[in-house]
């Protein structure tokens, strides 16, 4: 057999996939100072990884559009007001389910008041700035 047909199916057999399944890790590397990651922290290179550890309760569109996240449904009352649904089943990586003193409390350093509003919750910007 020649040596290049040989390196071929070397190669190819080199490609197929283990049938172990290994855990899955991801390592990303940043410099810079690092916070904990906490919401409402002082912004630090911590907040590349802040993401993947905090679902957000909306998050914007490729087209710029505002989309739910951890809300469900999400209705702007006016621009400093949004009414929104906490997505059924929410839960922390430890189980416990997402309550709305968990969003209030997450909010509160922000500036946003959070209430009870119609089966779900009521956002309300301090400032009246847009939320």
């Amino acid at each position: 057999m020649r040596p290049a047909p040989l390196a071929v199916v070397a190669l190819a057999l080199a490609c197929r996939p283990s049938r172990e399944q290994a855990e899955f890790r991801l390592r990303i590397a940043l410099v810079g100072p690092l916070t904990p990651l906490t919401p409402g922290a002082e912004p630090s290179a911590s907040d590349y990884a802040k993401e993947w550890v905090f679902e957000s309760l909306l998050r914007t569109a490729s087209d710029g559009s505002v989309t739910p996240g951890l809300a469900s449904r999400l209705q702007f009352l006016t621009p400093s007001r949004v009414a929104i649904q906490l997505r059924e089943g929410a839960r922390f990586s430890d189980g416990s389910a997402v309550t709305a003193e968990d969003v209030r409390r997450s909010l509160a350093d922000d500036a946003f008041d959070v209430h009870e509003h119609e089966g779900g919750l009521l956002i309300e910007s301090r400032s009246g700035a847009a939320v």
